[in-house]
């Protein structure tokens, strides 16, 4: 009998937009199908329009929730999990019918064998339905800080996992929340990522975009955003055979190079 793992992401229901970030989530889907899971994709939607917080209105970024999961069924149809997804409501409210309408409901979802939580604010009234449930940080570091300042209020769950290597140990410049947190890499389901032989007269694009900033805690000051530097791709002028470019674009500032 195969293993049934509902896989909670973080929010891509409301990311339509965002194909790097729902691919964190695919990863993983695809590396527990192909050891024989069966997989569960649980969103939970917002359905509280009076949330007026920054973290409600990154919830409801995508639009209405009805277009949302049709958008999020048609990307994962392409890899057989469009009748996977299973809904629930933030609030613990019942889902219209007209939304939760070919979608499995939270029922169905808990009675999976395990819940594999990449949400760190899945609300805990959703952890508890799951008789085993694990957290898999995808924010090392930062989400330690959350929890300690009390940002982030992380429901229990019966193990934590970290893509963070230090995170727990002696060399963490943070703490650990007194929690015993299991390294583990972040999946990469290769046979959807095939090698392509480049066209050596076409120019290598890369597009990316990032939001962050600095802050301190305890007296160490963490950066939160990405930097790019051309140099720091390309560290040889002759294993590149053809022209390059890239643009990177924040929410403040568009920057494009050429060489």
């Amino acid at each position: 009998m195969s293993i049934t793992v509902c896989l909670a992401p973080a929010n891509t229901i409301a990311y339509p937009k965002g194909g790097g970030h729902l691919w964190v989530y695919l990863h993983w889907a695809l590396a527990l199908r192909a050891l024989g899971c069966r997989v569960v994709w649980l969103e939970a939607v917002d359905l509280d329009d009076s949330d007026r917080s920054a973290a409600g209105r990154r919830r409801r970024r995508g639009g209405e929730v009805k277009d949302c999961v049709a958008t999020l069924k048609a990307r994962l149809a392409p890899y057989g999990f469009a009748d996977a997804v299973a809904l629930c409501a933030i609030n613990g409210a019942a889902l219209p019918g007209d939304l939760a309408n070919g979608c499995l409901d939270l029922a169905a979802a808990a009675e999976a064998d395990l819940l594999l939580n990449l949400w760190h604010s899945l609300p805990a009234h959703v952890v508890r339905r799951f008789r085993r449930s694990a957290l898999i940080d995808t924010d090392p570091g930062l989400l330690q800080i959350w929890m300690t300042t009390g940002a982030v209020r992380v429901a229990p769950h019966h193990t934590y996992f970290t893509i963070g290597e230090t995170v727990g140990t002696p060399a963490a410049r943070f703490p650990d929340c007194g929690l015993r947190w299991l390294y583990t890499p972040p999946p990469v389901f290769l046979p959807e990522w095939p090698v392509i032989v480049p066209d050596g007269a076409a120019p290598y694009t890369t597009v990316a975009h990032w939001w962050g900033g600095t802050f301190e805690y305890d007296g160490t000051t963490f950066c939160t955003r990405s930097e790019w530097r051309s140099s720091s791709t390309w560290t040889s002028p002759r294993a590149r055979r053809s022209n390059s470019s890239w643009r990177c674009v924040s929410r403040s500032t568009t920057t494009s190079t050429a060489g």
